[in-house]
């Protein structure tokens, strides 16, 4: 079982309402959502920090950013995390 399977997760808390969140044109309420997902029991209040201080710094790139951000999160929770490549 991958933790994006695990009930309880953060990483499964965003990939059930993946497709929904995915949907949302906005940067503010895209970060508000899945703050207010992630937000809950699964994470340390350490991570926690983490996830919401690296959320709102890939929001100062937009909308494409935080959907990959997001993304990424739930691949790194399975093991399938995608490298950043320096441009």
């Amino acid at each position: 079982m991958t933790l994006t399977e695990k009930a309880g997760n953060p990483a499964s808390r965003l990939r059930g309402r993946y497709a929904e969140l995915m949907r949302i044109g906005s940067v503010e309420t895209l970060v508000a959502e899945a703050t207010e997902v992630a937000d809950g029991p699964g994470f340390s209040p350490g991570n926690l920090a983490k996830f919401k201080h690296d959320l709102g710094r890939s929001a100062r790139g937009g909308l494409t950013h935080v959907q990959s951000f997001l993304t990424n999160f739930m691949l790194a929770a399975d093991g399938l995390r995608v490298l950043k490549l320096a441009s």
